[in-house]
């Protein structure tokens, strides 16, 4: 169990790091950091430190423009999430996963994934969450070039 430890903690140490790097700008450097640390958490069979890590892999993969590495890496997060009951990064994850539709151009699963993320966060009370959600809405209202509901949802 130590050595599982050791793990987990080094595991959050490389997501740590990948963050500063990501902050810094550097894409790939973060993506292998946050790889490494992925690969730590799977080591040990750790299902909340590979969906955390997986969303942030996610989140690089949309800055890199790589839609459906995206999409993989929420999708493979939202059912971790699932599978744990953990509601906050089921709505997160469903965030992403929406971002990843309106990438692809899939407005209506866009919309649907956002529906579902805004009652969970509305279940947690967590205005945040929804304003995330809401301006999402937004984004797909205004893909279809409906800017005046677009506005109203601001």
């Amino acid at each position: 169990m130590a050595e599982d430890r050791d793990v987990a903690v080094n595991g959050h140490v490389q997501h740590d790091v990948g963050d500063t790097r990501l902050e810094e700008g550097s894409l790939i450097e973060a993506g292998q950091l946050y790889a490494d640390a992925l690969e730590m958490f799977r080591s040990i069979d750790d299902p909340w430190g590979c969906a955390i890590v997986l969303q942030t892999l996610g989140a690089v993969a949309l800055r890199r423009d790589d839609v459906a590495a995206a999409r993989g890496h929420y999708s493979e997060s939202v059912a971790i999430c699932r599978s744990m009951n953990n509601s906050e990064n089921i709505a997160r994850g469903l965030i992403g996963l929406a971002v990843t539709a309106l990438g692809e151009r899939d407005v209506d699963k866009a919309e649907a994934l956002l529906s579902e993320s805004i009652a969970i966060w509305r279940d947690l009370g967590s205005r945040a969450g929804i304003a995330m959600c809401l301006a999402g809405l937004a984004s797909a209202e205004a893909s279809r070039g409906r800017f005046v509901e677009a506005a109203r949802l601001f």
